[in-house]
């Protein structure tokens, strides 16, 4: 069969040290065990085996695949095992546009041969709520048989909501033209039209041929580009759009909105500041962006993947009330981060970039981890706790406030920082010069041959062999 032609779609101070050989041995085995479970702990990138080479390594669609791999995870696969040219089934394929179009709500259904016990049960529910596919006239879905080139052409029409003008004035030219169905004729014509699907070297469009895995996730990345939508909020207001694909711009302060759900981005900004600003019960799958001064805003009973809060001036409050998630938080410049009222997660993960201005952070809650990657960083915990603090290389000059009453579980310092407050301190690996802290930690580790102030101004070191 030919091939279609793709495009590359520490207190006083203390001298830490061991002057009997086999206790310093000892010393060393314990400091390295528990260096690398701090690390364990702290590291954004997991220590694994040897990569394994996967199966799309050098496939026409490696890029596609690797942009799409992690949400379109199914049963029988893993991010190796890919099978390109395989044919693709209905229900895979159903699997495939839920998880790159963002689709997630429900319908009720009744088709002879799906159970309820079956694994993609739900994911039937899915496709049939969101109108892209329906079932034969004999009441089945037939899930396990493969899809033709033509029934996804279709399909695709569908998920874009291709207007009747658009399938009129749509036209084509393959070989192969009176092989194309005449209940499918228009679908083909549109979705080739706007460069969905593409024919085969030979001038063919193969309506009849069973689409690959390979060809299905690059269709389905061709369409859900062009079906974002865009919407701006210039006015004060309640707003709620369901479930939404696309990115919602809000340029006004005093807006609310609820009961969304968003597949893409979540924009607030303005070159004024923006208060009274509330999102509730919305779910951002993608990233809430904050670029606008002075900006104050509350998430209550929100799942919001990733927030970014990038200013140049004034600064940013971001309250996370009741049952928010927000499970990585990227800050350039002046923020606050306070969870109040909180049930759920709240924060999971911060980092602190580097910017053109000194970085100053407030926190206030419970942070499961918090690194330090931008230089002479002000970061402050007002109250609460931090499981891992790491400050990184390019954290150097930075000053950490750990006021008493607050705690840092795992603080590991890889550059020169000044560590104040008398807070409690757990464990603390000092991987680096120059560091000066005011308190004294329950447990102090060292890299070879550095030494740190600790306590009332008396360093503190470790002897290797």
């Amino acid at each position: 069969m030919n091939k279609p032609s793709h495009e590359a779609a520490m207190g006083r101070g203390v001298h830490y040290s061991r002057n009997n050989k086999g206790v310093k041995h000892m010393k060393m085995k314990r400091l390295v065990a528990v260096f690398l479970c701090i690390l364990l702990i702290l590291s954004n990138t997991p220590i694994t085996a040897a990569e394994q080479p996967n199966d799309y390594n050098n496939h026409w669609a490696k890029e596609t695949i690797e942009k799409w791999i992690e949400k379109i995870q199914i049963t029988g696969y893993t991010d190796k095992i890919f099978s390109p040219n395989k044919a693709i089934s209905r229900i895979e394929f159903i699997v495939f546009v839920n998880r790159v179009f963002g689709f997630t709500d429900t319908d009720e259904i009744s088709f002879k041969d799906i159970n309820v016990t079956d694994w993609y049960y739900d994911e039937v529910r899915i496709a049939i709520k969101a109108g892209y596919i329906r079932g034969y006239d004999d009441g089945t879905m037939r899930p396990n048989h493969s899809i033709s080139r033509q029934e996804a052409a279709v399909i695709l029409a569908r998920l874009v909501k291709i207007d009747a003008l658009e399938l009129q004035e749509s036209k084509m030219n393959y070989a192969d033209s009176v092989s194309i169905g005449s209940w499918c004729d228009k679908e083909v014509k549109a979705v080739t039209t706007k460069g969905y699907m593409k024919g085969y070297p030979d001038g063919r469009f193969g309506p009849l041929d069973q689409i690959t895995r390979a060809e299905a996730i690059t269709v389905l990345d061709r369409a859900e580009k062009d079906s974002r939508q865009y919407i701006i909020i210039e006015k004060p207001g309640i707003y709620a759009f369901g479930q939404y694909r696309g990115e919602i711009k809000i340029t006004s302060d005093g807006v609310i909105l609820k009961d969304t759900k968003v597949e893409g981005q979540v924009s607030i900004t303005s070159a004024a500041a923006l208060e009274n600003i509330l999102l509730q019960n919305v779910n951002i799958n993608g990233l809430l962006a904050v670029r606008s001064p002075d900006t104050r805003i509350i998430v209550e009973n929100c799942r919001i993947s990733e927030l970014l809060v990038e200013t140049a001036s004034g600064c940013t409050w971001i309250l996370a009330e009741k049952n928010t998630e927000i499970l990585k938080s990227t800050l350039k410049g002046c923020a606050k981060l306070e969870e109040t009222d909180a049930t759920g997660k709240g924060f999971e993960e911060v980092l602190i970039a580097g910017t053109t201005k000194e970085n100053e952070i407030t926190l206030i809650g419970s942070f499961l981890s918090v690194r330090v990657a931008a230089p002479n960083t002000k970061l402050w915990l007002v109250k609460g706790k931090i499981e891992s603090l790491n400050v990184s290389l390019e954290g150097k000059g930075s000053v950490i406030d750990i006021p008493a009453g607050t705690e840092v579980g795992n603080l590991l310092l890889q550059a020169g920082v000044d560590i104040k407050g008398f807070g409690h301190l757990k464990i603390v690996m000092i991987l680096e010069n120059g560091v000066r802290i005011e308190q004294r930690p329950v447990s102090v580790q060292f890299g070879p041959g550095i030494t740190a102030v600790i306590g009332y101004g008396i360093r503190a070191s470790a002897e290797y062999q």
